[in-house]
């Protein structure tokens, strides 16, 4: 989500003719396409998804964004094996919000070496959570859920974002979405 399920306010005013201006329109254009690139490599979608469900529905059902994962309960976990250990730093999972808000909190774990790991914890998903965290490499997530009510999931990624977010932002030291310069850290893989 962009700010805990908050909207992104683009500020496209219409010029004189009545019409979004043309730089405008090739700028969010732009942004679409950086924003379909990072959700197009979804490394989860080969993993190995276990977990309890109800009415046919199965844990698999999450990576869909058609489709809606209820495990029936309100307290329930649910995790991903993956094929091998991969470099992940975020996670993106949503909610049938037509259904309405029903999650109270989200916690995702990832094992490593044998320990476990706490990558995030937050108190809502709403539509749609995309959480970043420092790099991890690892073949199973653990992902566990409270909520108020039995919620309908969807829509579940695991992403390694730093690739494509410094080669989509930054062309030539600048900012191509407003051409600002920009400082790379390479410790923390932040723009």
């Amino acid at each position: 989500s962009i700010g805990s399920n908050a909207g992104l306010l683009l500020n496209l005013p219409p010029d004189r003719r009545g019409l979004i201006h043309e730089n405008d329109v090739e700028s969010i254009k732009r942004f679409n396409e950086i924003i379909t690139s990072i959700l197009s490599s979804n490394l989860a979608l080969d993993g190995e998804f276990t977990g309890e469900s109800v009415d046919n529905s199965s844990v698999s059902s999450l990576i869909s964004a058609s489709e809606f994962y209820v495990s029936g309960k309100t307290s329930f976990a649910f995790e991903v094996r993956l094929p091998e250990k991969r470099e992940i730093n975020a996670l993106a999972i949503g909610e049938c919000i037509e259904l309405g808000h029903k999650v109270t909190s989200i916690k995702a774990i990832a094992t490593l070496d044998g320990e476990e790991k706490l990558l995030f914890q937050r108190e809502m998903i709403g539509h749609t959570l995309a959480e970043r965290f420092a790099t991890v490499k690892t073949d199973l997530i653990r992902v566990e859920i409270e909520a108020l009510d039995v919620p309908a999931l969807k829509n579940f990624g695991l992403y390694r974002l730093d690739d494509y977010t410094i080669k989509a932002y930054v062309k030539d030291g600048r900012n191509i979405l407003n051409d600002s310069l920009v400082k790379i850290d390479k410790r923390e893989n932040e723009i």
